[in-house]
């Protein structure tokens, strides 16, 4: 799994494999720390996370930020609404196929149902 951010765009792209997905999910879910490999070159976003921590919290909807001084992707929340963070990541491993389909955003939105704002983009994408 890689994580790339854009300081431009505030954007973080999680490329990863349909087994990678399932991992996070579960830390997710869990709670925990999931730790991406360094990629190779830069590819348009520049900038890329060593780490997804995630902390569950008795109750609240879902938190991400970047800190791009440690290199960390910070996740926290009501195990809940991380259930049904863990849910989408684990559907778009399954569901998704390398090309065509094999990339979804996950934004917020007013009355989004598990994430609260300001969040940067999510863009997943599954890897060959």
């Amino acid at each position: 799994m890689e994580i790339w951010y854009s300081k431009r765009t505030g954007e973080v792209l999680v490329l990863a494999t349909a087994a990678a997905f399932q991992g996070l999910s579960d830390v997710v879910r869990g709670g925990g720390e999931y730790f991406a490999a360094v990629p190779e070159g830069t590819g348009s976003y520049r900038g890329f996370l060593r780490r997804c921590a995630v902390e569950v919290r008795p109750e609240g909807m879902v938190s991400v930020e970047v800190d791009a001084d440690t290199g960390d992707l910070l996740v926290t929340g009501g195990a809940g609404h991380l259930g049904d963070l863990a849910d989408e990541l684990q559907s778009f491993g399954e569901e998704a196929v390398p090309g065509a389909d094999g990339q979804m955003r996950v934004e917020h939105y007013p009355d989004h149902l598990y994430l609260t704002g300001p969040v940067p983009p999510l863009v997943l994408e599954l890897a060959e």
